[in-house]
């Protein structure tokens, strides 16, 4: 949850698949550890594992363009 390659769109995902829209990325935001165990985001952590490592892959890539 704390991948910087997380953008809004994969946030967007991630809150589809447990529910509850979720940025961490909003000052406001109110995403904790607690609300993380509360919709049982360990159900979906497949998903969820599959969306980050999409974002890393991305990420690395905007690096190397960056560069």
């Amino acid at each position: 949850m704390c991948n910087p390659g997380l953008k809004e769109r994969h946030w967007e995902e991630i809150s589809a698949v447990v529910g509850i829209a979720i940025n961490p990325e909003k000052k406001d935001s109110q995403m904790t550890l607690k609300t993380a165990l509360q919709y049982d985001f360990i159900k979906n952590i497949e998903a969820i594992d599959i969306i980050n490592d999409t974002a890393t892959r991305e990420f690395a890539i905007e690096q190397i363009m960056n560069k």
